[in-house]
């Protein structure tokens, strides 16, 4: 069995999209491309009686970057960076 590591997948996806985006002609448009969301259950996992009862966004003080987060946050940064880069190439 080959292992699958997300971030691939999930980085694939996003040079896609930028790639994409990046090859329209006159493209002058805002746009937004909506991420995966960090878990953000409390006393337990999704699936192991945990629960939901945020009514805010985390703030920067409550949010962790570590893991899994951190490595997909990473990923998405790395993208838009070369997407810029090469934006800019073409000026």
């Amino acid at each position: 069995m080959t292992l699958f590591v997300t971030s691939k997948g999930y980085r694939k996806a996003f040079r896609t999209v930028f790639r994409t985006l990046g090859s329209l002609k006159n493209y002058k448009v805002v746009t937004f491309l909506r991420t995966f969301s960090p878990s953000h259950f409390e006393n337990g996992a999704w699936n192991e009686e945990g629960n939901c009862v945020r009514t805010r966004p985390f703030t920067k003080e409550e949010m962790k970057l570590d893991g899994y987060v951190l490595e997909m946050y990473l990923t998405q940064v790395e993208e838009l960076k070369a997407a810029e880069e090469q934006a800019c190439s073409l000026g």
